[in-house]
């Protein structure tokens, strides 16, 4: 179960980071996700990026709280004769991902694109339409990110009440083309369109069956 969360958050990372971020940010984040914990010196060894533009980086990425850092403390002996010696504290700044924290942290990021697009999404976004016809409710593609979804289809699941007792329960079906509907954020890496936001929600909702 673990192993499965993992492996979504790992592919919610790389999706958000083509969609948002530049190479730079796209390179420290991969290392991180392949080695797990490692200092600023050794992400600077490792990616070969220049000390002060890794620390901008990684600052801004801690910033946008994709990734965590703990700082330790280590002691260098140094002996000065024989019988003596000296003492020196240094301290090392240890950066990570926790995957629980940037779970959160992107849906909030994906709600706040969809809130501050609203008028775009009501206007262009593919619709998903209830596949019973005693139903037909439809959905917005910003109105997925609060529903269930089935495993077995790939598909949403509709949470619209028939009666003051049943949900629904059925699937959800596309009615437009999601290529027609272009992204919300201008960028030029990948996921240049609305497939980028729905793989994203897909994600989220599988991370949270496993929970």
């Amino acid at each position: 179960m673990f192993s499965n969360t993992y492996n979504i958050v790992v592919e919610l990372i790389k999706i958000i980071t083509y969609m948002f971020y530049s190479d730079m940010h796209i390179v420290i984040l991969e290392t991180l996700l392949k080695i797990g914990y490692m200092s600023q010196r050794e992400i600077a060894v490792q990616t070969d990026i220049d000390s002060e533009y890794l620390r901008i980086t990684i600052s801004s990425l801690y910033g946008e709280k994709l990734v965590k850092y703990e700082d330790r403390l280590f002691k260098q002996i140094k002996k000065t004769s024989i019988k003596s010696s000296t003492k020196k504290t240094y301290k090392l700044r240890y950066w990570y991902i926790d995957p629980n924290y940037i779970i959160f942290t992107i849906k909030k990021k994906i709600k706040t694109i969809m809130l501050k697009n609203q008028n775009k999404i009501t206007k262009n976004a593919p619709s998903f339409k209830c596949s019973r016809k005693i139903c037909n409710k439809q959905y917005l593609l910003n109105e997925l990110i609060a529903l269930p979804f089935n495993h077995a289809t790939g598909k949403f699941i509709c949470n619209q009440f028939l009666n003051l007792k049943i949900k629904c329960g059925s699937n959800l079906d596309q009615e437009k083309n999601l290529d027609q509907y272009k992204t919300l954020n201008s960028t030029k890496y990948a996921y240049k369109n609305s497939e980028g936001i729905k793989i994203i929600i897909e994600l989220l909702a599988k991370i949270y069956t496993y929970l």
